[in-house]
């Protein structure tokens, strides 16, 4: 990849869009929205990890902290008695 500047060039434009929207999709009340973002910097994090060896694959897990997790856990039948039992 680095014997192609315009491929480095659209692969920082890339990093950088991502990076700087994350507040604009973290604070959306759109759930699909937050969901889809959540998708796209998942993989983006787990393909650098992968392909450029940049530890940065556990990232994902901290824009949890941005969904309500009581809905989601109200919503899958079963999870929250199993949450209950191991509290």
């Amino acid at each position: 990849m680095a014997d192609h500047p315009t491929l480095c060039w659209l692969a920082v434009l890339f990093t950088m869009t991502l990076e700087l929207s994350f507040p604009i999709f973290a604070l959306q009340k759109n759930v699909k929205l937050k969901i889809f973002f959540f998708m796209a910097v998942s993989i983006f994090h787990i393909a650098n990890k992968v392909m450029a060896s940049v530890g940065f694959w556990a990232m994902p897990l901290l824009f949890l902290i941005f969904f309500d997790l009581n809905s989601i856990v109200k919503r899958i039948p079963g999870l929250n008695r199993l949450i209950n039992k191991l509290s």
